[in-house]
């Protein structure tokens, strides 16, 4: 990782993840109308060129919010961009759904906040996705 992590602000990334597609992942930006922040494809190369170790394809898509440390905000960000619930429902009886929520602690300034409002829950149930938090802890964070 890049840069003094004495300089770096903790952030928040929160995704929509469909994994275990047995698809190419284009025909699930058509099913759902939804154009992906990005999308693995099962052998794929990373930027050195080696094969990737994804052994299915998977569609991203990431919320929009940048420095926002509140998960809720990027939940409901989220959200708003799928326009039919029912459509990533309906997904999710054939694929694996989740929301993936990566948290990078650096330096000593605030910590995202992890708290979902009633609301948003009740959603992401619409939904029928688990919800997977991933936590780095970069060395110098007291």
């Amino acid at each position: 990782m890049e840069g003094n992590v004495e300089n770096r602000k903790s952030n928040l990334r929160v995704s929509l993840v469909v994994y275990d597609l047995d698809c190419d992942p284009d025909k699930l930006t058509e099913t759902l109308g939804i154009k992906p922040t990005s999308v693995e494809r099962k052998g794929d190369l990373t930027p050195s060129g080696k094969p990737k170790l994804e052994s299915s394809n998977a569609w991203e898509l990431r919320s929009n919010l940048v420095n926002e440390s509140e998960l809720d905000k990027h939940i409901r960000d989220l959200i708003s961009k799928v326009k039919e619930l029912k459509d990533v429902h309906r997904v999710s009886k054939r694929w694996g759904v989740k929301i993936d929520c990566v948290v990078e602690f650096f330096g000593e300034d605030n910590t995202p906040t992890l708290g979902l409002s009633k609301e948003s829950i009740e959603k992401l149930a619409l939904l029928k996705c688990s919800v997977d938090f991933d936590y780095y802890l970069h060395q110098g964070w007291r």
